[in-house]
């Protein structure tokens, strides 16, 4: 039992002793403040806000073609530069990203 109260001494003494540094600090801080600036800052005016049209988005036609000749195109590359004899990976060519231009 006596092991349990001188724990939750030192856990009580530390607690203390963080909270009172955390005070110091926020009283050193508060100091530093006073001595530099003085007085806090005045907030900026606020500006009006302006109204703005929304702008025309241009709306592409998708075309249901494009898609599978694009898919067409990459698998051939893919298949060509694994075709090479090697086994797969071997050839250290690594597909990461497939984005359109």
């Amino acid at each position: 039992m006596n092991v349990w109260i001188e724990g939750l001494q030192v856990a009580l003494l530390g607690m203390l002793i963080v909270f009172a540094g955390l005070i110091l600090l926020i009283v050193v801080i508060r100091m530093i403040r006073g001595l530099s600036g003085g007085a806090p800052r005045a907030k900026a005016p606020q500006a009006e806000p302006v109204p703005v049209a929304a702008a025309p988005v241009a709306v592409q036609a998708a075309d249901p073609m494009a898609d599978g000749a694009l898919v067409a195109a990459i698998s051939a590359a893919v298949a060509c530069m694994l075709a090479q004899g090697q086994p797969t990976g071997a050839s250290g060519f690594v597909v990461r990203r497939i984005r359109r231009v």
